[in-house]
Order: C-alpha cells, then sequence, then structure tokens
C-alpha cells in the first residue's frame, strides 16, 4: 500500500508498507514517525517536490489515436524487507514496568517517576495504571504522562522497544 501524503516543508512526502525498489535514496525517518500502521511497519520517502515523485510513478504514453496519455508504471518491492514493526504498538504490563525499572530517570528510574506522578492523580488514573491488561503505546494517558515527564516520541518508543524485547 502507498499512501501519498502530500507537500510538506521537506518536500513531497509519501508512505508505503513495504520498500520500493529505485527509491531507497528518498527513504526518511521523520524526527517523529508514527512507525507502524495496522500492525505493519511504516516506510517513509521524502521527494524534493510532486514532479519528481510523479516522474518515478507515471510515464506518458501515446493512446491509439496518438494522443498523449499518462499511465501509472509497476512499482516493484524491493527485495530486503523487514515488516516488522519497529515499536510494539502494546506491551503487558510486566514487560512496561520492567523496561521502566531498567530506564534512568532523574535521580531513580523512569517507573519511579511515572509512580509519583501516578499517586498523584485521581482514582481513575490509578486504576488504570494499576489493573490495566496491556499498555498500548498511543493510549491518552501514555501520551498524557510523557509529555507530563517531559519525554519525547522517540524516548517513548525506545521505551516501548525496549519492554518488547523483555
Amino acid at each position: 500500500m502507498i499512501d501519498i501524503i502530500g507537500q510538506t516543508q521537506e518536500g513531497f512526502s509519501v508512505i508505503s508498507t513495504y520498500r520500493i525498489e529505485g527509491w531507497k535514496e528518498y527513504e526518511v525517518t521523520p524526527e517523529n514517525p508514527i512507525r507502524v500502521f495496522a500492525g505493519v511497519a511504516t516506510i517513509f520517502y521524502n521527494f524534493p517536490d510532486e514532479n519528481v515523485f510523479k516522474g518515478l510513478t507515471e510515464e506518458t504514453v501515446l493512446d491509439a489515436e496518438g494522443n498523449p496519455a499518462v499511465v501509472k508504471k509497476e512499482l516493484k518491492q524491493a527485495q530486503e524487507v523487514d515488516l516488522t514493526p519497529a515499536v510494539p504498538l502494546s506491551v503487558s504490563p510486566r514487560q512496561f514496568y520492567q523496561a521502566m525499572n531498567h530506564t534512568p530517570f532523574g535521580d531513580g528510574t523512569l517507573r519511579d517517576a511515572a509512580e509519583a506522578l501516578v499517586a498523584a492523580s485521581d482514582q481513575d488514573m490509578k486504576d488504570w495504571w494499576d489493573k490495566a491488561s496491556s499498555f498500548d503505546r498511543y493510549h491518552p494517558q501514555i501520551m498524557a504522562i510523557g509529555a507530563y515527564l517531559g519525554l519525547t516520541d522517540v524516548q517513548l518508543d525506545e521505551l516501548w522497544a525496549l519492554a518488547g524485547s523483555m
């Protein structure tokens, strides 16, 4: 699947669920990417402008009457394809807590800081923290805790990657 994002400040952006042969020079890693859509890793491409993209995806041919017609080029999937999500979408409570135990933060661990924040929160937050059957990377509570503690999306991704490895 290829999805056109369109013109951005950096150029013309496209995402794909697979690497495309001949596009390696345009592959980028955005600063704050969501690397997984529907459980599939996503590859980001950035072209200098829409014309460069169209030059790789379209060609002009003559139709039966000799008039020019634009047709789509067949895109070939690159041979090396890794569709393993870079960051798990969800981890178990054990994985989540252990990853925080192994993540230094301030004078202690990330778990110390997060649990102090939760302890000062309302009962709904405490129940969610203690009773969750899984922790989803993009859950609003996770995003709020991360923002409050000053964690970037990259740091949260690294935490989920660590948790997924435990």
